[in-house]
């Protein structure tokens, strides 16, 4: 594992002393980062700039050469599962990794999450029930909406230079699409949660530049006008501190970078979600002296299903942007980083797929000569996301002959039909 970026190495900057950090090896992929202020630890490919007790840890760990601590502390609450399924001589996969799922198809094929959410004690039954709602959310984050609006934007990498940043990263899904677009190694992903971080370059991009365990309220470990496009999916409204990190995001944009604040919460509608949403005025003024463009999020999903290009030049209008619980807020230096139309990728994407597999959404039977895939939303998502019943067709049918084994996993002749209505998803091998 390359103990630096892989690309631009001076991207890396310590947030404190605006120093380039040394790499000092230590053995088994790990090195000690260090700067005029600090030392920072790097393991498992990932390196942790959040100070605290991890970051302790993990420096106590690498310093020694114990990598099997080190990766126990990225682990957390997942590296006893994980170290029992590997005692067990099974692969440690995506699906294993993550937890709760068997608690979360129990809630789900009862319908229990109303019951246990009404249960004493109430913090404890809810707190269940966010857990099994939790695991739903991030194995079938491919075919949800917010995740579909972004891919109407993915176009804006194409012929920009610069790295690109996705920050957060969550567990890698937006990375994974991005891998397929842009070398890796242009990618640098980041995180608050070390798991996560983990996470998305042990399953989904394992080889981005740079996976980072960052706090975004603190000033970003990265040097100026390095970025061509950044990617803030689904996040931005949790950060306390906006305004600075608005300003971060610009420090660290290129002059012709665009910069991507996906499925932003308004403050102007109720939801069921914590964090700190703005309205479209106040997100926009986040950005004053810079070029703005608020779109609302349906406006990007039903780009996104009928592959059309998206104009960025259109302005729309307070009171439509007041209307829409889900934003997206599109900012750049330049004026010429957003004119035109960004093209459509889902085509692109679809070519690439290179590990097609039944998606969580569909239940697949055999009947006679034919296979029938029957659509299974769960409670939680139905609710949630009202167009998944008009985006997911409720049954469809292939020849049985169509449908072939291949060491252990599925293979279909209509491959590329089925990705289209998301009855397969592209997932990375380890999924």
């Amino acid at each position: 594992m390359s103990l630096t970026l892989d690309v631009e190495t001076s991207v890396l900057r310590c947030p404190a002393c605006g120093e380039e950090p040394a790499f000092h090896p230590v053995g088994d992929g790990a090195a000690v980062a260090r700067c005029a202020c600090a030392e920072y630890p790097l393991a498992e490919g990932v390196l942790v700039t959040n100070p605290g007790a991890v970051q302790d840890q993990l420096l106590e760990a690498v310093r020694r050469g114990d990598a099997r601590v080190a990766r126990a502390v990225l682990l957390g609450n997942h590296r006893r599962k994980t170290r029992l399924i590997e005692s067990l001589g099974m692969r440690l996969t995506f699906q294993r990794y993550v937890r709760h799922r068997a608690l979360s198809e129990v809630v789900n094929q009862f319908k229990l999450r109303p019951v246990l959410e009404r249960l004493a004690p109430r913090s404890v039954f809810s707190r269940v029930a966010a857990a099994a709602q939790w695991n739903i959310y991030i194995r079938h984050r491919f075919v949800q909406p917010p995740m579909m609006s972004i891919v109407a934007l993915l176009g804006l990498v194409q012929g920009r230079e610069g790295l690109v940043l996705d920050a957060p990263c969550g567990m890698g899904h937006l990375s994974f699409l991005l891998g397929k677009l842009v070398p890796q190694r242009r990618i640098v992903c980041m995180d608050l949660s070390a798991p996560f971080a983990y996470a998305t370059r042990r399953f989904f991009a394992p080889d981005v530049g740079a996976a980072i365990v960052h706090n975004m309220n603190n000033p970003l470990p990265l040097a100026e006008e390095s970025f061509g496009v950044i990617f803030c999916s689904d996040s931005f409204h949790y950060v306390e501190n906006r305004r600075g990190l608005a300003r971060e995001f610009m420090r660290v944009l290129r002059d012709d970078g665009v910069l991507v604040i996906s499925h932003a919460h308004n403050r102007l509608h109720r939801t069921a979600y914590a964090g700190y949403p703005l309205s479209p005025a106040e997100y926009a003024s986040l950005f004053e002296g810079y070029h703005v463009r608020i779109v609302p999020e349906p406006v990007l999903v039903d780009a996104y299903l009928n592959n059309a290009p998206l104009d960025l030049s259109r302005a729309y209008d307070e009171s439509e942007l007041n209307g829409q619980p889900y934003l997206h807020v599109i900012v750049a230096k330049s004026p010429e980083a957003l004119a035109g139309a960004v093209p459509p990728l889902r085509g692109q994407l679809l070519d690439a797929a290179s590990n097609p597999r039944v998606s969580g959404l569909y239940h697949m039977t055999r009947r006679g000569e034919t296979v029938v895939f029957e659509r299974r939303i769960p409670e939680g998502l139905e609710s949630e996301y009202a167009p998944f019943g008009d985006i997911l067709p409720p049954r469809v049918t292939v020849p049985a002959s169509a449908v072939h084994g291949n060491n252990g996993h599925l293979r279909f002749d209509n491959e590329r039909e089925l990705l289209e209505k998301h009855v397969l998803i592209d997932v990375p091998e380890d999924f």
